[in-house]
């Protein structure tokens, strides 16, 4: 048997963002304090984290990185893919009765522009019969 492979790092098209590392708790992972001993006023100091060697993952993506630019069709497909994988937007059909965009607040001249815009976008479409 062939010993696995690991598998060929892929680049990320939405990388997100470090967050801000701060001091603040949510009010649910504070320290609950029942009763005031000395054991409570004098915590032990917590130990320093050692350093995360960030060499790995730096290589990991330098290589996705250097696969994407070699092969820029392979990254473009799976980005039209993943475009488009998602739900389809729902149908918005004509309606003479309900035009888009169209509010109580608009002035009459705005509103009346917008009216002709889709009764000419309505005659456009009656028009065609084949």
């Amino acid at each position: 048997q062939k010993a696995a492979q690991p598998r060929a790092p892929v680049f990320n098209m939405r990388e997100p963002q470090p967050r801000p590392e701060t001091d603040h708790l949510p009010v649910s992972r504070l320290p609950r304090i029942r009763a005031l001993t000395e054991d409570v006023l004098s915590a032990p100091t917590v130990p320093a984290a050692p350093p995360r060697d960030l060499s790995a993952g730096f290589a990991r993506r330098l290589a996705a990185l250097h696969g994407a630019l070699n092969n820029p069709h392979a990254v473009a497909a799976r980005w039209l893919r993943r475009q488009f994988a998602g739900a389809a937007p729902k149908p918005c059909p004509l309606s003479p009765h309900r035009i888009p965009g169209l509010r109580s607040a608009l002035p009459g001249p705005e509103k009346e522009t917008l009216r002709s815009l889709t009764d000419m976008a309505f005659s456009f479409f009656a028009a065609d019969t084949s």
